[in-house]
């Protein structure tokens, strides 16, 4: 669990396939902040984590503002040749990276077992 700035964002971590996998517990919205998730993602790199997955509860949106932070940890994995994805996503967020032609830099699985697929792999998913 993350604390910043007196709000609490309900974040847990786990490993699998290779991947640090942050797992998002509250529903975002389109005006929710996910600085705390992109820190997390940052640090996670720093510590030599070169592949990294989210998910998000079924109802979550993404903002412009929260979709360039993902795109932001997307890249950052890539310059260390590593991979960024959003496992399960909802509709609405997997027609944004479609939409957007993000795919090249954030990768979409429909679970965690499609991880491995992806690894050093080419994107596709959803």
């Amino acid at each position: 669990m993350v604390h910043r700035w007196g709000l609490v964002m309900k974040i847990y971590s786990s490993e699998t396939h290779g991947f640090m996998i942050f797992e998002v517990k509250e529903v975002i919205h389109l005006n929710s902040n996910i600085s705390d998730l992109e820190q997390m993602a940052e640090n996670a790199a720093k510590a030599g984590y070169k592949h990294i997955a989210v998910t998000f509860p079924p109802q979550s949106e993404l903002s412009s503002l929260s979709i360039a932070s993902l795109v932001k940890c997307g890249f950052t994995l890539q310059d260390m040749q590593g991979q960024f994805a959003i496992i399960a996503p909802s509709k609405q967020v997997y027609e944004l990276i479609r939409d957007l032609e993000l795919s090249t830099v954030i990768a979409t699985v429909r679970n965690r077992e499609e991880l491995s697929t992806i690894k050093n792999g080419t994107v596709n998913g959803g």
